[in-house]
């Protein structure tokens, strides 16, 4: 459901996790920092990130932020994503842009109490998955 609106649920509460890793002092004697000792146990995180934000929708979720301090946690999340990363989340591919377009039109439905049974589908066709 989530991806279907835009915010791919690996993203909710990473940004927040990630600016404490950076704020802890290692404990353990290291000269790597605790995003370091992140990184190394979670060989994947970045390639991870950069994946899940490619279908992250900005414009549906600062229409739910402003309904919900819950949703502006989660822009604040993605802030705190890209400037780890150094890239602005957003789609690159065709596919990815059509995603967000999909993304767009299912909002948009639930918003006017419509059906967007076809839209959603057409989204987990695009990203390969029912996510």
């Amino acid at each position: 459901a989530l991806y279907s609106l835009g915010v791919p649920p690996e993203l909710i509460g990473t940004g927040r996790g990630l600016q404490k890793v950076k704020s802890l002092k290692s404990k353990v004697k290291s000269e790597k920092s605790p995003i370091e000792l992140l990184e190394k146990y979670y060989l994947n995180l970045k390639s991870d990130l950069q994946r899940a934000g490619r279908y992250v929708n900005k414009n549906v979720l600062a229409k739910l932020a402003k309904k919900s301090a819950a949703w502006q946690e989660v822009e604040q999340d993605i802030k705190e994503i890209e400037k780890y990363l150094g890239e602005e989340l957003k789609p690159k591919t065709a596919e990815e842009k059509e995603h967000h377009n999909m993304v767009g039109r299912i909002y948009n439905c639930l918003q006017a109490d419509l059906s967007a049974k076809k839209f959603i589908t057409q989204a987990a066709v695009l990203r390969r998955s029912l996510g």
